[in-house]
């Protein structure tokens, strides 16, 4: 019937997601998930290589969500990262979350802010359980701290 279809036009359409980049929401994201930065944006690793993200201390399985809306463009293994998402915000931003367990979804899945991606894993040859994060913008790493909320 025309009500029905007219009914469901109007659900696709508040189910398109805009992807409108990361400039409006500086300092106003949330985190993607709940623990303590182990490692902050910058901080020497071992090998002499400067962290382009943070290491966020958290229980195995916990919710890793989606700091804005997006579209997932990677989910896979990546070595010395483990499961690996990525979703693009648009705009050139793009967020990384890796040494997840679990990838609950998929290359192409529209994503709304606050949705989980993954949970929380030690994958990748992590010593403990925890959330790699990293935010870039036209391919260089900028400073999650900076961008989200004070912990």
């Amino acid at each position: 019937t025309l009500v029905t279809t007219i009914e469901e036009l109007e659900k696709e359409k508040t189910q398109k997601i805009e992807l409108l980049g990361l400039n409006k929401s500086k300092g106003k994201l949330d985190w993607p998930s709940k623990g303590k930065l182990e490692h902050t944006f910058g901080q020497r690793k071992h090998g002499g290589i400067d962290w382009k993200g943070v290491l966020i201390g958290a229980k195995e399985g916990t919710n890793i969500n989606s700091v804005h809306n997006g579209q997932v463009v990677f989910a896979d293994w990546l070595k010395g990262y483990g499961w690996v998402i990525v979703v693009d915000h648009g705009e050139g931003f793009m967020s990384l979350y890796g040494h997840a367990q679990t990838l609950l979804r998929d290359v192409g899945d529209m994503v709304r802010e606050g949705e989980t991606l993954a949970l929380v894993g030690q994958s990748g040859g992590q010593a403990s359980s925890g959330l790699y994060f990293e935010i870039r913008h036209k391919g260089r790493a900028v400073n999650p701290v900076k961008w989200c909320k004070r912990i």
